[in-house]
């Protein structure tokens, strides 16, 4: 009212008179607003000064003024708000409530005042506390204790209290059984490992709550091994004799596990496609072997394997020159290499296809294969012996054995002999064999006798 007397009588600008007003000082409204506020609520002095700060907006000597002369003994305040938490509270621990105290702003000097002058039972609150958390259900001794401590009692005052209550544990057992039963397929066994493992209920507790189940088990098992199999072939791709091994590794009898597959709608050939699409992204074979694995690896029947790979909308001509063009870019290969190690994951017509469309340089492959076998460190060769060796044993032409070689660079032709010469005499050979061995291998004199001189057999 008299700042709209002032705007309205006088024509004080609002920049003026709100400058006026608060420069001014209202120590007695102030006064009267904290005494209102302690009267009400209880208040420490750090809080009522906040409010008149910050609620009330009061400048600095009103609020000192409202807090030396307000009525407030601040420790009785203290004291007042402590009954009032311990009265509202179901169960207060006495972190708790120093920590309540102290959102509060009480002092320290507040809080010991108050620990000092009100009796308080811990044990008693403890007790309280966990008839508070036994109203949730389905909590057993060690959960009490546990949630207890969480509640910040010490784990003496939460064992004293439950030794106080009066607890029928096996029925929490039963509560807590329900309650798992509702929010989860499982096997009595699975039940019980539950109660035990995840709730801590006594095994003794567990096993008597669930005597007093009105469960018809022998249904209860077939819907979860039901739900188990569905979920399984989902999330695996499974056959139906990869779901009848893995299940049975789970301890279920196969009698049991045929009854429950044959209730339940799956495609089986459908899995077979979604296995082979996995397949397909891992690994780049041929039709003959992805039909191979399906059928050896995860057991889907002939049938089943075909029809997948039938279904799949794969160009397997195009499959079998992806496959062996990935073995030429991983492998050094000669063409006779590709039909021996090829035709058997091949039909005739996708062999002869791949052959004929696969990228491949023979000149590189008898080079890189070359080079494979002087750095392997093996058995040592002599520059014709490579060059026979490529020809005999990988079908190379001579004149790509020969590119093959030369291709080397250079080599140490006398390391080679020391290497052959090694390698035969691992199998026992007399001096005299090494020679004519390495003479075969048409090594040269001088690099005989090297090899003689660096291994000086008997």
């Amino acid at each position: 009212p008299m700042i709209n007397e002032l705007k309205t009588n006088y024509d004080f600008s609002e920049e003026d008179i709100l400058w006026a007003v608060y420069t001014s000082g209202w120590p007695e409204e102030a006064l009267h607003y904290a005494n209102s506020i302690i009267e009400n609520n209880d208040f420490s002095r750090l809080l009522l000064l906040d409010s008149l700060n910050d609620d009330f907006s009061y400048i600095e000597s009103d609020v000192r003024y409202a807090l030396d002369n307000c009525t407030a003994d601040w420790k009785q305040e203290a004291l007042g708000r402590t009954k009032w938490l311990l009265d509202q509270e179901f169960g207060m621990s006495y972190v708790r409530l120093v920590e309540s105290l102290k959102l509060r702003l009480f002092t320290d000097e507040d809080i010991e005042y108050v620990l000092a002058n009100l009796t308080i039972d811990w044990i008693a609150e403890a007790e309280e506390a966990a008839l508070d958390i036994l109203n949730t259900g389905g909590l057993s001794r060690q959960g009490v204790i546990r949630n207890l401590v969480l509640r910040k009692f010490s784990t003496e005052q939460a064992l004293a209290a439950v030794e106080r209550l009066d607890v029928d544990w096996i029925a929490e057992a039963e509560e807590a059984a329900y309650d798992i039963l509702n929010s989860k397929e499982t096997s009595r066994q699975g039940l019980i490992d539950t109660l035990v493992e995840i709730r801590d209920f006594s095994k003794e507790q567990a096993l008597s709550a669930i005597e007093r189940l009105d469960v018809d088990w022998e249904e209860k098992e077939k819907e979860y091994l039901a739900t188990v199999i569905l979920k399984d072939v989902d999330a695996f791709a499974l056959s139906r004799q990869g779901v009848i091994d893995r299940t049975k590794r789970d301890g279920y009898e196969e009698t049991i596990i045929l009854a429950v597959i044959d209730t339940l709608d799956i495609d089986w050939i459908a899995e077979a496609g979604d296995r082979l699409d996995y397949l397909l992204k891992e690994y780049n074979l041929t039709r003959l072997e992805y039909l191979d694995r399906l059928q050896n690896s995860y057991y889907f029947t002939k049938a089943e394997a075909e029809a997948a790979v039938a279904q799949s909308g794969v160009n397997w001509m195009e499959q079998a020159v992806r496959s062996m063009q990935h073995t030429v870019d991983k492998h050094a290969q000669s063409y006779d290499d590709l039909v021996f190690n090829f035709k058997d994951r091949c039909s005739k017509e996708e062999l002869e296809y791949a052959l004929s469309h696969i990228v491949a340089d023979w000149d590189l492959e008898a080079s890189q294969k070359a080079e494979w076998y002087i750095n392997s460190g093996h058995n040592g060769y002599s520059p014709e012996g490579l060059v026979d060796h490529l020809m005999s044993s990988h079908g190379f032409t001579k004149e790509q054995a020969t590119y093959g070689r030369e291709s080397l660079g250079d080599v140490d032709w006398n390391k080679q002999a020391v290497n052959s010469m090694r390698w035969f005499m691992n199998g026992g050979h007399s001096r005299e064999k090494l020679i004519e061995i390495l003479r075969e291998d048409k090594f040269t004199e001088e690099q005989i006798n090297y090899a003689l001189k660096v291994c000086n057999p008997k």
